[in-house]
Protein backbone atom coordinates (compact mmCIF):
# COMPACT_ATOMS: atom_id res chain seq x y z
CA UNK A 1 0.00 0.00 0.00
CA UNK A 2 2.76 2.47 0.94
CA UNK A 3 4.66 1.62 -2.24
CA UNK A 4 1.59 2.37 -4.33
CA UNK A 5 1.10 5.70 -2.58
CA UNK A 6 4.74 6.66 -3.21
CA UNK A 7 4.36 5.80 -6.88
CA UNK A 8 1.16 7.79 -7.18
CA UNK A 9 2.66 10.83 -5.45
CA UNK A 10 5.69 10.69 -7.75
CA UNK A 11 3.37 10.35 -10.73
CA UNK A 12 1.53 13.50 -9.73
CA UNK A 13 4.84 15.37 -9.52
CA UNK A 14 5.95 14.03 -12.91
CA UNK A 15 2.57 14.90 -14.40
CA UNK A 16 3.05 18.55 -13.48
CA UNK A 17 6.46 18.41 -15.20
CA UNK A 18 5.02 16.76 -18.29
CA UNK A 19 6.74 13.40 -17.61
CA UNK A 20 4.75 10.22 -18.17
CA UNK A 21 4.12 8.33 -14.91
CA UNK A 22 6.38 5.25 -14.73
CA UNK A 23 3.66 2.88 -13.53
CA UNK A 24 1.58 3.57 -16.64
CA UNK A 25 4.38 1.98 -18.66
CA UNK A 26 4.51 -0.96 -16.24
CA UNK A 27 0.74 -1.49 -15.99
CA UNK A 28 -0.66 -1.27 -19.53
CA UNK A 29 -4.27 -0.18 -19.58
CA UNK A 30 -6.93 -1.64 -21.82
CA UNK A 31 -9.13 1.20 -23.00
CA UNK A 32 -12.77 0.60 -23.95
CA UNK A 33 -14.01 1.43 -27.46
CA UNK A 34 -14.44 5.19 -28.01
CA UNK A 35 -17.84 6.52 -26.98
CA UNK A 36 -19.94 8.97 -28.92
CA UNK A 37 -19.62 11.36 -25.97
CA UNK A 38 -16.56 11.36 -23.70
CA UNK A 39 -16.51 12.42 -20.08
CA UNK A 40 -14.78 15.64 -21.07
CA UNK A 41 -17.77 16.65 -23.24
CA UNK A 42 -20.42 15.90 -20.63
CA UNK A 43 -22.10 18.89 -19.00
CA UNK A 44 -20.26 19.88 -15.85
CA UNK A 45 -23.32 19.23 -13.69
CA UNK A 46 -23.69 15.67 -15.03
CA UNK A 47 -19.99 14.92 -14.64
CA UNK A 48 -20.03 16.21 -11.07
CA UNK A 49 -23.09 14.11 -10.21
CA UNK A 50 -21.46 10.95 -11.59
CA UNK A 51 -18.31 11.52 -9.56
CA UNK A 52 -20.25 12.38 -6.39
CA UNK A 53 -22.36 9.22 -6.58
CA UNK A 54 -19.29 7.06 -7.21
CA UNK A 55 -17.41 8.66 -4.30
CA UNK A 56 -20.37 8.01 -1.98
CA UNK A 57 -20.30 4.25 -2.67
CA UNK A 58 -19.01 1.89 0.09
CA UNK A 59 -15.65 1.38 -1.60
CA UNK A 60 -12.82 -0.79 -0.33
CA UNK A 61 -9.69 1.07 0.84
CA UNK A 62 -7.84 0.15 -2.36
CA UNK A 63 -10.74 1.20 -4.59
CA UNK A 64 -11.01 4.54 -2.83
CA UNK A 65 -7.27 5.09 -3.15
CA UNK A 66 -7.51 4.41 -6.87
CA UNK A 67 -10.41 6.81 -7.26
CA UNK A 68 -8.61 9.49 -5.26
CA UNK A 69 -5.58 9.45 -7.55
CA UNK A 70 -6.76 8.54 -11.05
CA UNK A 71 -9.07 11.53 -11.78
CA UNK A 72 -6.19 13.99 -11.52
CA UNK A 73 -4.60 12.30 -14.55
CA UNK A 74 -7.70 12.33 -16.77
CA UNK A 75 -8.32 15.95 -17.63
CA UNK A 76 -8.48 19.37 -16.07
CA UNK A 77 -12.29 19.40 -15.97
CA UNK A 78 -12.39 15.91 -14.46
CA UNK A 79 -9.80 16.90 -11.86
CA UNK A 80 -11.81 20.01 -11.02
CA UNK A 81 -15.05 18.12 -10.44
CA UNK A 82 -13.41 15.33 -8.46
CA UNK A 83 -11.52 17.78 -6.25
CA UNK A 84 -14.78 19.59 -5.51
CA UNK A 85 -16.40 16.28 -4.50
CA UNK A 86 -13.35 15.15 -2.51
CA UNK A 87 -13.11 18.44 -0.63
CA UNK A 88 -16.80 18.21 0.25
CA UNK A 89 -16.47 14.72 1.74
CA UNK A 90 -12.81 14.21 2.63
CA UNK A 91 -11.32 10.75 3.19
CA UNK A 92 -7.96 10.42 4.95
CA UNK A 93 -6.69 7.12 3.51
CA UNK A 94 -3.27 6.68 5.15
CA UNK A 95 -1.18 8.40 7.84
CA UNK A 96 0.90 10.17 5.17
CA UNK A 97 -2.20 11.20 3.23
CA UNK A 98 -3.09 13.99 5.66
CA UNK A 99 -0.31 16.30 4.47
CA UNK A 100 -1.49 15.93 0.88
CA UNK A 101 -5.08 16.65 1.90
CA UNK A 102 -4.12 19.77 3.84
CA UNK A 103 -2.18 21.07 0.84
CA UNK A 104 -5.25 20.36 -1.27
CA UNK A 105 -7.85 21.90 1.01
CA UNK A 106 -6.25 24.89 2.69
CA UNK A 107 -4.50 26.73 -0.17
CA UNK A 108 -5.95 27.11 -3.66
CA UNK A 109 -2.89 25.75 -5.45
CA UNK A 110 -4.09 22.55 -7.12
CA UNK A 111 -5.10 22.06 -10.74
CA UNK A 112 -8.75 22.33 -9.76
CA UNK A 113 -8.38 25.87 -8.44
CA UNK A 114 -6.40 27.47 -11.27
CA UNK A 115 -9.55 29.06 -12.67
CA UNK A 116 -9.65 32.55 -11.19
CA UNK A 117 -13.36 32.95 -11.85
CA UNK A 118 -14.31 29.94 -9.74
CA UNK A 119 -16.21 30.72 -6.52
CA UNK A 120 -15.48 27.30 -5.05
CA UNK A 121 -13.55 27.20 -1.79
CA UNK A 122 -12.94 23.83 -0.08
CA UNK A 123 -12.64 25.56 3.27
CA UNK A 124 -16.27 26.63 2.94
CA UNK A 125 -17.78 23.55 1.30
CA UNK A 126 -16.17 20.71 3.31
CA UNK A 127 -18.92 19.04 5.33
CA UNK A 128 -17.48 15.67 6.43
CA UNK A 129 -14.15 13.96 7.11
CA UNK A 130 -13.57 10.20 7.20
CA UNK A 131 -10.50 8.45 8.62
CA UNK A 132 -9.40 4.96 7.58
CA UNK A 133 -7.71 2.78 10.21
CA UNK A 134 -6.51 -0.25 8.24
CA UNK A 135 -4.46 -3.09 9.73
CA UNK A 136 -3.08 -6.49 8.81
CA UNK A 137 -5.07 -8.86 11.08
CA UNK A 138 -2.28 -11.46 10.97
CA UNK A 139 0.24 -9.04 12.45
CA UNK A 140 -1.92 -7.53 15.14
CA UNK A 141 -3.27 -4.03 15.55
CA UNK A 142 -0.69 -1.28 16.19
CA UNK A 143 -1.62 0.77 19.24
CA UNK A 144 -2.04 3.59 18.86
CA UNK A 145 -2.81 3.37 15.17
CA UNK A 146 -0.80 6.08 13.34
CA UNK A 147 -3.98 7.65 11.97
CA UNK A 148 -4.98 8.74 15.48
CA UNK A 149 -2.26 11.39 15.26
CA UNK A 150 -4.02 12.69 12.13
CA UNK A 151 -7.38 12.68 13.86
CA UNK A 152 -6.15 14.67 16.84
CA UNK A 153 -4.36 17.12 14.54
CA UNK A 154 -7.26 17.81 12.21
CA UNK A 155 -9.85 18.04 15.00
CA UNK A 156 -7.91 21.03 16.30
CA UNK A 157 -7.93 22.64 12.85
CA UNK A 158 -11.66 22.28 12.16
CA UNK A 159 -13.03 25.38 13.93
CA UNK A 160 -10.56 27.73 12.21
CA UNK A 161 -10.05 26.21 8.77
CA UNK A 162 -13.07 23.94 8.13
CA UNK A 163 -15.91 25.52 10.10
CA UNK A 164 -18.69 23.74 8.16
CA UNK A 165 -17.62 20.17 8.87
CA UNK A 166 -20.45 18.52 10.79
CA UNK A 167 -19.76 14.80 10.35
CA UNK A 168 -16.74 12.70 11.33
CA UNK A 169 -16.38 9.04 10.38
CA UNK A 170 -13.94 6.52 11.87
CA UNK A 171 -13.62 3.53 9.53
CA UNK A 172 -11.89 0.40 10.82
CA UNK A 173 -10.79 -2.12 8.18
CA UNK A 174 -9.81 -5.66 9.28
CA UNK A 175 -9.77 -4.50 12.89
CA UNK A 176 -10.44 -7.33 15.32
CA UNK A 177 -9.90 -6.09 18.89
CA UNK A 178 -10.64 -3.14 21.15
CA UNK A 179 -9.10 0.25 20.39
CA UNK A 180 -8.34 2.01 23.69
CA UNK A 181 -7.54 5.25 21.88
CA UNK A 182 -11.09 5.68 20.63
CA UNK A 183 -12.11 6.93 24.07
CA UNK A 184 -9.62 9.78 23.63
CA UNK A 185 -11.61 11.15 20.72
CA UNK A 186 -12.59 14.77 21.27
CA UNK A 187 -14.92 16.41 18.79
CA UNK A 188 -15.32 20.18 18.38
CA UNK A 189 -18.78 21.63 18.94
CA UNK A 190 -19.49 21.95 15.22
CA UNK A 191 -19.41 18.14 14.76
CA UNK A 192 -22.90 16.77 15.41
CA UNK A 193 -22.71 13.48 13.47
CA UNK A 194 -20.43 10.52 14.22
CA UNK A 195 -20.10 7.37 12.11
CA UNK A 196 -18.12 4.30 13.21
CA UNK A 197 -17.82 1.65 10.51
CA UNK A 198 -16.17 -1.79 10.62
CA UNK A 199 -15.36 -3.51 7.31
CA UNK A 200 -13.50 -6.74 6.64
CA UNK A 201 -11.81 -8.55 3.79
CA UNK A 202 -11.25 -11.67 5.91
CA UNK A 203 -13.77 -13.78 7.90
CA UNK A 204 -11.17 -14.12 10.65
CA UNK A 205 -11.14 -10.46 11.64
CA UNK A 206 -14.93 -10.20 11.47
CA UNK A 207 -15.42 -13.18 13.79
CA UNK A 208 -12.84 -11.94 16.29
CA UNK A 209 -14.33 -8.45 16.34
CA UNK A 210 -17.75 -9.84 17.22
CA UNK A 211 -16.23 -11.44 20.32
CA UNK A 212 -13.56 -9.00 21.46
CA UNK A 213 -14.48 -5.43 20.46
CA UNK A 214 -15.49 -3.06 23.24
CA UNK A 215 -14.66 0.38 24.57
CA UNK A 216 -12.10 0.65 27.32
CA UNK A 217 -13.84 1.58 30.54
CA UNK A 218 -13.50 5.34 30.97
CA UNK A 219 -16.23 7.07 33.00
CA UNK A 220 -15.11 10.47 31.70
CA UNK A 221 -15.56 9.51 28.03
CA UNK A 222 -18.53 11.37 26.60
CA UNK A 223 -19.52 12.89 23.28
CA UNK A 224 -22.43 15.12 24.28
CA UNK A 225 -22.31 17.13 21.06
CA UNK A 226 -23.19 14.14 18.86
CA UNK A 227 -26.83 14.34 17.77
CA UNK A 228 -26.71 11.61 15.11
CA UNK A 229 -24.80 8.37 15.70
CA UNK A 230 -24.32 5.59 13.15
CA UNK A 231 -22.48 2.32 13.87
CA UNK A 232 -22.01 -0.32 11.17
CA UNK A 233 -20.48 -3.71 11.91
CA UNK A 234 -19.87 -3.26 15.65
CA UNK A 235 -20.92 -5.81 18.26
CA UNK A 236 -23.62 -5.41 20.90
CA UNK A 237 -21.32 -4.33 23.70
CA UNK A 238 -19.43 -1.71 21.69
CA UNK A 239 -22.63 -0.13 20.39
CA UNK A 240 -24.16 -0.02 23.88
CA UNK A 241 -21.12 1.72 25.32
CA UNK A 242 -20.93 4.22 22.47
CA UNK A 243 -24.63 5.03 22.78
CA UNK A 244 -24.05 5.77 26.47
CA UNK A 245 -21.21 8.14 25.56
CA UNK A 246 -23.42 9.93 23.01
CA UNK A 247 -26.17 10.41 25.59
CA UNK A 248 -27.69 13.46 23.86
CA UNK A 249 -28.06 11.78 20.45
CA UNK A 250 -31.46 12.26 18.82
CA UNK A 251 -30.87 9.59 16.17
CA UNK A 252 -28.99 6.30 16.58
CA UNK A 253 -28.61 3.79 13.75
CA UNK A 254 -26.89 0.41 13.97
CA UNK A 255 -27.07 -2.91 12.15
CA UNK A 256 -26.23 -4.74 15.38
CA UNK A 257 -29.76 -4.79 16.81
CA UNK A 258 -32.89 -6.42 15.42
CA UNK A 259 -35.03 -3.50 16.58
CA UNK A 260 -34.43 0.27 16.32
CA UNK A 261 -31.73 1.37 18.74
CA UNK A 262 -33.67 4.45 19.85
CA UNK A 263 -36.54 2.25 21.04
CA UNK A 264 -34.08 0.20 23.09
CA UNK A 265 -32.75 3.39 24.68
CA UNK A 266 -36.24 4.66 25.44
CA UNK A 267 -37.12 1.34 27.08
CA UNK A 268 -34.14 1.83 29.36
CA UNK A 269 -32.55 -1.56 28.78
CA UNK A 270 -29.32 -1.84 30.79
CA UNK A 271 -26.27 -2.96 28.73
CA UNK A 272 -25.42 -6.63 29.26
CA UNK A 273 -22.08 -7.46 30.95
CA UNK A 274 -19.38 -8.42 28.49
CA UNK A 275 -19.10 -11.98 29.84
CA UNK A 276 -22.65 -12.62 28.59
CA UNK A 277 -22.00 -11.12 25.18
CA UNK A 278 -22.05 -14.42 23.25
CA UNK A 279 -25.72 -14.97 24.04
CA UNK A 280 -26.57 -11.81 22.09
CA UNK A 281 -24.53 -12.53 18.97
Amino acid sequence: MSLLIDEVNQALIDDRKGVAPPFIKTWPLQYPPPLSMSLSTLPVEVLGQIIAEAWALPLTPFQRLQMATSPLLVSRSFAWEFTRVFCTDIHILTPSHLNHVLRLVLPRLTVAFLSTDSPFSPMEFCRSISFLLQVDPYRGNPLPHPVWNNIRCIMQLLPKYLPNVQRVSVNYHNWWCSDPYFTRLRLPEQVVELDVVFTHSLPFSKARLKQDMSLVEDPSFALPGVKKLTVVGGNWWFVSQLVSACHDAKSVTSDTFKKPVMSIIQEGIVPTPKKQLKSYI
